[in-house]
């Protein structure tokens, strides 16, 4: 199987198309917009459109936090249980209103795409209370 080429020309343009969108309006850095471009040009995806980069943009995150999760871990130690006893507690906790700390997270605004609270604290909140850009529409979601 031949190499995949990828040419650094093809990528900048790709960022600088939708780089206004992406870190100006949704706060991303340049550099996660880039990055997140690379990797979906090298898996084959030759003109990648906002939702493409910006769910790639997740997955890089969630797969450095999961390298910092597991590299923070010690085998068979009584230390280890303790880290995953706080670990499991700080995932629980990223999923309850960070607000009134009751009610799951419900609420995806867009276009920062902050997810950390319920829509009875939040539903006449036109801000982002994370980074204070409007709000232009709440989505509702779910867990399940």
């Amino acid at each position: 199987m031949a190499a995949l080429t990828i040419d650094d020309g093809d990528v900048e343009r790709i960022v600088n198309k939708h780089q206004d969108i992406i870190t100006y309006d949704m706060g991303f850095s340049v550099e996660d917009v880039r990055h997140a471009v690379l990797e979906l040009v090298q898996q084959g995806t030759k003109e990648p459109d906002i939702e493409d980069i910006v769910t790639r943009i997740e997955v890089i995150r969630e797969r450095k936090l999961l390298d910092e999760t597991v590299s923070a871990r010690q085998p068979s130690s009584p230390q280890s249980n303790e880290t995953i006893i706080l670990q499991n507690q700080r995932l629980k906790n990223l999923l309850l209103c960070h607000v009134c700390h009751k009610n799951q997270v419900n609420a995806l605004f867009l276009p920062c795409t902050h997810h950390k609270y319920c829509l009875d604290c939040i539903q006449h909140s036109d801000i982002c209370p994370d980074c204070g850009r409007p709000i232009k529409q709440k989505i509702r979601t779910f867990m399940g």
